[in-house]
């Protein structure tokens, strides 16, 4: 297999925001695209870190042209998943140094692919009530087509649709080497299967 790691699915909680599809877009001469920003933490996080953390940065992400756009934080608070628009992931690097972040930024542009059907522009209503986000994390030796992990997706289905689990965003890095995948289930361990 050319998949050097997938982590375990987790279930990350929706701290904030709002997240509507857009890959490349400009914003007065800048062309922005999605970034995504990795964390591991020593310490449990907590949304109102993550509060707090946005208000210390909101004068460099100005600087930097960096927007928030969605944070998932794991159940146990010690792992995170955030979505930026950015004029690239060195913007987002920039931004978290000189808003005095220490911890080693792991970012990286990427492309957003969202479920069948259209644009999910709020995330947070995705959520059936029982149901709860889980996050797939994979990553690849060497590059791979977007198209083609979409079909071994395509071809498993049935087997989504017998667990209740439903497809809801992928994150794909431009290097084509990192996938982020969400689905809605009724569980974590029903992704996992």
């Amino acid at each position: 297999s050319r998949i050097r790691r997938a982590r375990a699915a987790h279930e990350p909680s929706l701290i904030a925001g709002v997240l509507s599809r857009r890959d490349d877009r400009e914003i007065g001469n800048r062309t922005m695209v999605t970034v995504v920003l990795e964390q591991d933490f020593a310490a449990p996080a907590t949304a109102e870190d993550f509060h707090k953390w946005e208000k210390r940065a909101a004068w460099c992400n100005s600087i930097y042209g960096v927007e928030p756009k969605l944070h998932y934080l794991s159940n146990d608070g010690m792992r995170a998943i955030c979505i930026f628009e950015a004029p690239d992931a060195e913007s987002m690097r920039q931004s978290g140094r000189q808003a005095g972040f220490a911890r080693p930024m792991k970012a990286w542009s990427g492309t957003v692919h969202d479920s069948p059907g259209g644009t999910l522009a709020y995330v947070p209503n995705l959520v059936d009530p029982g149901f709860t986000l889980s996050m797939v994390e994979r990553s690849f030796h060497s590059p791979v087509e977007f198209d083609d992990i979409q079909a071994i997706e395509d071809r498993a289905a049935s087997c989504l649709d017998l667990h209740r689990i439903r497809f809801v965003r992928t994150y794909f890095s431009l290097d084509k080497t990192k996938m982020l995948c969400l689905y809605e289930a009724p569980d974590v361990e029903s992704v996992r299967l």
